[in-house]
C-alpha cells in the first residue's frame, strides 16, 4: 500500500478495519482513510463492505474520506453508479481520490462528469493537495 508517511505528512490512524485487499482507517482528526490495494477492481461487494466499515468507524458522525486507489485498481460501472448516489455512503461528506496512473485519472474524470456524485468530490496526484482539499470539510462535521 502506498506509505502515507511523507517528511510533512502523517496521518494518524486511531482505528482500523481490514477488508482483504482494502484497508478502512479513522485518523485522529476524523477523516477515512480508505486504502485500495494495486490491481483490484472494486466491485459493489466490496464497496458495500467498505461503507460498512465507515459505519462502524465514524459511529453515525458524518467526516471526509480520502481514498486511496494504488496501481491498476478501478473501480466497476456498477460501483461508480452506486457510489455517485449520497444515500450509498451517509456517513461520508466528501471524498478525495488520490489517483496513481493515467487509467485512473480518466475513470475519475468520467464519474465526475458523467456519474455526477451528490457529495463533493474530487481528484488528486498529491496527498498534501488532498488533504488541504479535504479540511475545509472537516468543520462541518
Amino acid at each position: 500500500m502506498l506509505d502515507l508517511e511523507t517528511k510533512d505528512i502523517t496521518l494518524n490512524k486511531i482505528n482500523t478495519i481490514h477488508l482483504g485487499k482494502v484497508t478502512v482507517s479513522i485518523t485522529s482528526d476524523n477523516l477515512f482513510v480508505i486504502e485500495i490495494e494495486k490491481d483490484t477492481e472494486v466491485n459493489l461487494f466490496i464497496t458495500k463492505e467498505i461503507i460498512q466499515a465507515t459505519k462502524t468507524l465514524g459511529r453515525g458522525v458524518k467526516i471526509p474520506a480520502l481514498i486511496i486507489a494504488n496501481d491498476f485498481s478501478l473501480p466497476t460501472k456498477e460501483t461508480r453508479e452506486f457510489l455517485a448516489n449520497a444515500e450509498a455512503s451517509p456517513q461520508v461528506c466528501a471524498e478525495a481520490y488520490l489517483l496513481k496512473s493515467t487509467a485512473q485519472s480518466i475513470i475519475g474524470n468520467f464519474y465526475l462528469n458523467v456519474n455526477k456524485p451528490e457529495r463533493p468530490t474530487r481528484m488528486f496526484t498529491k496527498l498534501k493537495e488532498a488533504l488541504k482539499w479535504l479540511d475545509q470539510f472537516r468543520a462541518q462535521e
